[in-house]
Formats: structure tokens, C-alpha cells, sequence
């Protein structure tokens, strides 16, 4: 198991990216009524980069992840499926196509999690046909594109397509070499919650700058990193996220 690198003088907060992209931030109110007394945060287990390299050996365990979030997504060794995190617990979506519940000891190399604290909530209207269209719902109700956002929806989809890397072994390849391989899965009429989140443009290689959302089913069988969707009326909660943390995980 390799060691964390600590970065803590080079960690993204929230002080560096405002004063570089300032926004003003929309619905005063809100935050009138509900003072952040501590910074919403991310920690991500190293930068997107290094696992889009072919990163892909775990550099903590799924327990340590526990210790300070409850939501958020990754993958494990090897490229082993998705990740994601839900309400605290971990599921692993395999190339298999069925979910189950991760192991305190599996590894991690990649993972962006947070302690979900929703300050908005809303409902889409009518039908939303497909995946742009949720983005375009959700940008129209969030829309300071300088601002991280998690992003937490349940609702019945009518289609979803979700995809599941297949387990990769060494050397490995480059991500998008792996993932010419990944299992997909076409659902109907099924029941779930999307975990996810928006970064801005200015992520560049750290994260991967826009909509990055996985899904769960409500019988926890079914998951995976969202390709495609169509649904009715979606409730969304959302929260901005002040305090980005990278951890660097170190290279061979």
C-alpha cells in the first residue's frame, strides 16, 4: 500500500479560487438564513491526471475514506468498476453489472468525496428527455459556473445507460484505452439516486471540468457512471463547495 502525500500548503481552497475567478454568489437569502460556519470541503485522492495516466493502483483503503465523507465517487485497484458513495456507504458497480457493497480494505487510487450538506432543493418540471437536458435544468437553477457543486438527485428514470470499467492489469494502459473495453448496461423504468458533481472550467487536469454523475438503485442492484437518461420529475439537492483538497499520491 503506497503512503498519502499530505498537501497541505498546496490544497485548493476556496480562497485561492475566488480570488482568482470571482462570482458573486446567487440566493443571498440562503445563506442569510443558514450561515456556513465551516467550509463545505473536497478531498479528492490524487489529481484526474495521474489516474487518466493509468494510475490505477490503490493508494488508500475504502475505510480511511469513510473517516470524513459520506458521499462522493472513484473507482479501485486496477480500474475495478465505479465507486460511489452513498448516505456513507461504499458500493463497488463491477464490468459484472451487479452492485455490491465494498470492503473496509479495499483499495482506492482515485476517488472526490465530501460530507453531502444540501443547501438547495428543487423538482424538474415535466419530462427531462435526456442527459443534456438535466445538466441544462440544473445549470438553470445553479448558474455561477465558477462554483463546485455536488449534486444529489433521486427519482425513476425511464431509460439509463451507465457504463463499468473492466478490471485492468499491469502495465496498465491509459485510461481511455481502458475504458474501449467498458461493459454498458441499458435499464427501464428503474428507481435511484444520481451522486455527482459540477466542476468549473478552470479545473483543468485536476478533476474533469463539468457534469461527472454515478448512479445507485433504490434496490441496490444496478449502478454506474452515467452515460445517458431520460426521467419525469427529479428532485435535486444541491451544495456549493468552498475548499477543494488534493491528496498526491506518489508516482513509481
Amino acid at each position: 500500500m503506497k503512503t498519502h502525500w499530505g498537501l497541505s500548503g498546496m490544497a485548493l481552497s476556496a480562497t485561492l479560487l475566488y480570488a482568482l475567478w470571482p462570482a458573486p454568489r446567487p440566493n443571498v437569502g440562503l445563506w442569510q438564513r443558514t450561515p456556513v460556519t465551516k467550509a463545505d470541503t473536497i478531498t479528492q485522492t490524487a489529481p484526474f491526471e495521474q489516474l487518466a495516466r493509468g494510475g490505477f493502483d490503490g493508494t488508500t483503503t475504502v475505510e480511511q475514506l469513510r473517516r470524513g465523507a459520506d458521499f462522493g465517487m472513484g473507482t479501485f485497484t486496477g480500474l475495478d468498476g465505479e465507486m460511489i458513495m452513498l448516505d456513507g456507504v461504499v458500493y463497488q458497480a463491477p464490468s459484472s453489472g451487479v452492485l455490491r457493497v465494498a470492503t473496509d480494505a479495499e483499495a482506492i487510487p482515485f476517488a472526490t468525496l465530501t460530507r453531502f450538506r444540501p443547501e438547495r432543493s428543487f423538482v424538474s418540471p415535466g419530462t427531462l428527455a435526456d442527459l443534456a437536458a438535466l445538466q441544462a435544468f440544473l445549470d438553470s437553477q445553479m448558474p455561477d459556473q465558477s462554483q463546485i457543486l455536488a449534486v444529489k438527485a433521486h427519482g425513476t428514470f425511464r431509460t439509463l445507460k451507465v457504463r463499468a470499467p473492466r478490471k485492468q492489469a499491469r502495465p496498465y494502459p491509459t485510461l481511455a484505452e481502458a475504458l474501449k473495453t467498458q461493459a454498458i448496461f441499458e435499464f427501464t423504468g428503474v428507481g435511484g439516486t444520481l451522486v455527482g458533481f459540477r466542476f468549473p472550467p478552470y479545473f483543468g487536469t485536476v478533476n474533469s471540468p463539468g457534469y461527472h454523475l454515478h448512479f445507485v438503485s433504490d434496490d441496490r442492484r444496478i449502478g454506474g457512471h452515467v452515460l445517458e437518461l431520460s426521467a419525469g420529475a427529479i428532485v435535486f439537492s444541491t451544495e456549493t463547495v468552498e475548499q477543494y483538497n488534493v491528496t498526491m499520491a506518489p508516482a513509481d
